[in-house]
C-alpha cells in the first residue's frame, strides 16, 4: 500500500464502494460527541497547560514536549528512498540499520584521560565545540562510572522544524556526500575530539552515529509491545502494559517478533529468510529490482513506522497517572512522540502533502500516505467526498490527537483507550485503500508500475 502515481478514472473506486469498505471503521456517536466537546474545551485547557505547550506546532497539534528531532526520522525515510532510486543496496541498508538524522550522538574512546575520572550522571551536561566553532552542551546517554573507557553523548537539537543546517550532525550510515557535519564535535589534526564532562576534560576519538533508525522500530517490538511491565498505580482498574492488543494481531499472524524487520532486511539482501513465517512469507531470490525497493520503501514506512506509532500511544496510556494534573509529562511526551513519528518533519507548517496531488509533493510518513489514497478514492475534505482538502483520515486523527492529550494531561487515564483504539482504526483505512488500488492495478489494468 502507499506509493505515488497520478489520480485516474480507471484507478478510482466508487464512492459508494469506498464508504462500503470503511463503514466498519467509523467511530460511534458516542465518541464523535466526545471528541466535538474536547476541542470546544482545548482552548480553556491549553490556556491552564500553557507552561508545557510551548512548543513548535505539529501541523493542528500543540505538543508539550520537544519532539522535533523524533520527527526527524522521515529524513532517514527520504535518504533511504534516494539510495533506493539507484538500487544502491549497501546504502540503503547503512541508512536503514544506522540511521542519521534522528537522536543523533557520539560514542568517544578516551584517550586522555583513557577512563574516565569522576562519574558521569546520564543526561548530565557535556560540552564541546562544533565543527563550526560553536560552543554547545550535549547530554551523556547514559550512566559512566569511574574507569569506563567509552562515553557517548547525544547532540541538542533545535526546537525548529528545520535543524540550522550549522547545528546538523548527520552522519550514522549516511554517504559521506549526503553528510552534514557543522553541528558535529571538532576533530583535530590527529583525529582527536575534546569535550567536558563532570568538570573534567577529555580527549578522544569520536564516531557520530543516529541513536534512532527506522530498523529499530521493530527489532525492540519484542521488548516494548510483547514484554514491556510498566508499574500500574494504585488508582489503575484496567488493563496496562505489554502484550498490546494492537501488536498481537501482527506477532500471531506472522509469527516473529520484528516480522516488519524481517520483510525489509530480506528485500534490501534479496533473500528468502521470510518463508519460515508462520504466515505471510516472501522470498525476494530472483524478484527485479523494482520490486525489492517497493517493499523496502513501503515496508519501512508503513510497518515499521506504522506500528511503532500505535506502541508509542499505548505507551502513553501505559506512563499516565490517574487524578494528578501535574504527574503526567511522561505520559503526554509519549503522544507527542506517537504523532511525530506519524507526521515526520518535511510536512513542515501546512502539510504538503495535503496538496501533493496537485503539487506531486509529498512527505514521506503516514500523514503523507493519508493524503495520497484520499486523492486516489476521493475520500479527502473534511467530509471526506473530495479529491482535495486533505485527508478525510488525518483529519480525524489529528483531532483524536487533541482529545487524547487533553485527557492524559488531566490524568483521566481512562478515557484515552477508546481514542487510542480509534486512531488505530483510521490508521488503517490508508492501507487498505493502498491494497485496493493495486489490487486493481494489477488485476484489472494489468499495470504494474508502483
Amino acid at each position: 500500500p502507499g506509493g505515488g502515481g497520478r489520480h485516474t478514472k480507471s484507478h478510482d473506486v466508487t464512492k459508494s464502494r469506498v464508504l462500503k469498505a470503511c463503514q466498519p471503521l467509523r467511530r460511534r456517536e458516542m465518541l464523535v460527541a466526545v471528541v466535538t466537546s474536547l476541542s470546544l474545551a482545548l482552548p480553556a485547557y491549553r490556556s491552564q497547560h500553557r507552561r508545557q505547550l510551548s512548543q513548535v506546532n505539529i501541523l493542528s497539534y500543540q505538543p508539550g514536549s520537544q519532539v522535533t528531532d523524533h520527527a526527524n526520522i522521515d529524513l532517514d525515510q527520504k535518504a533511504l528512498e534516494t539510495a533506493l532510486s539507484g538500487y544502491d543496496w549497501s546504502e540503503a541498508m547503512d541508512i536503514y540499520t544506522k540511521g542519521g538524522h534522528s537522536k543523533p550522538k557520539a560514542e568517544c574512546t578516551l584517550n586522555t584521560p583513557a577512563t574516565v575520572s569522576v562519574d558521569i550522571a546520564k543526561k548530565s551536561a557535556i560540552t564541546f565545540t562544533t565543527v563550526h566553532g560553536d560552543s554547545i552542551t550535549g547530554k551523556a546517554a547514559s550512566t559512566y562510572a569511574a574507569g569506563s573507557t567509552k562515553v557517548t553523548f547525544t547532540y541538542p537539537v533545535a526546537e525548529l522544524q528545520v535543524q540550522p543546517e550549522s547545528t546538523q550532525c548527520y552522519v550514522g550510515g549516511l554517504a559521506e556526500e549526503h553528510q552534514s557535519t557543522d553541528g558535529c564535535i571538532a576533530v583535530d589534526g590527529a583525529g582527536l575530539s575534546t569535550f567536558i564532562a563532570a568538570g573534567v576534560s577529555y580527549t578522544g576519538t569520536c564516531v557520530n552515529i543516529g541513536g534512532r533508525t527506522l530498523k529499530g522500530f521493530s527489532t525492540k517490538a519484542e521488548d516494548v509491545m510483547y514484554k514491556c511491565s510498566p508499574v500500574a498505580g494504585p488508582n489503575v482498574t484496567w488493563k496496562i502494559g505489554c502484550p498490546y492488543s494492537s501488536y498481537m494481531p501482527f506477532y500471531e499472524y506472522y509469527g516473529e517478533f520484528d516480522y516488519a524487520n524481517q520483510i525489509v532486511t530480506a528485500a534490501l539482501t534479496g533473500s528468502n529468510a521470510t518463508l519460515s513465517f508462520k504466515n505471510g512469507g516472501m522470498s525476494f531470490v530472483g524478484a527485479e529490482d523494482v520490486a525489492r525497493k517497493e517493499m523496502t520503501k513501503k515496508g519501512t514506512a508503513y510497518m515499521n513506522v506504522w506500528m511503532y506509532v500505535v506502541r508509542e500511544l499505548e505507551d502513553a496510556i501505559d506512563d499516565c497517572v490517574t487524578g494528578c494534573i501535574d504527574c503526567n509529562y511522561a505520559s503526554a511526551h509519549a503522544w507527542d512522540e506517537a504523532v511525530a513519528f506519524y507526521t515526520g518533519s518535511l510536512e513542515g507548517e501546512t502539510g504538503i502533502s495535503q496538496f501533493g496531488h496537485r503539487t506531486g509533493v509529498f512527505g514521506k510518513l503516514l500523514y503523507a500516505l493519508a493524503d495520497k489514497r484520499a486523492g486516489n478514492f476521493k475520500s479527502a475534505g473534511v467530509l471526506g467526498d473530495s479529491v482535495s482538502g486533505g485527508a478525510k483520515v488525518n483529519h480525524e486523527i489529528f483531532s483524536l490527537f487533541d482529545g487524547g492529550q487533553k485527557w492524559l494531561l488531566n490524568g483521566e487515564c481512562r478515557k484515552v483507550r477508546p481514542i487510542l483504539q480509534e486512531i488505530v482504526k483510521y490508521m488503517a483505512i490508508p492501507l487498505l485503500q493502498g491494497t485496493l488500488r493495486y489490487a486493481h492495478k494489477v488485476g484489472v489494468d494489468s499495470n504494474d508500475s508502483p
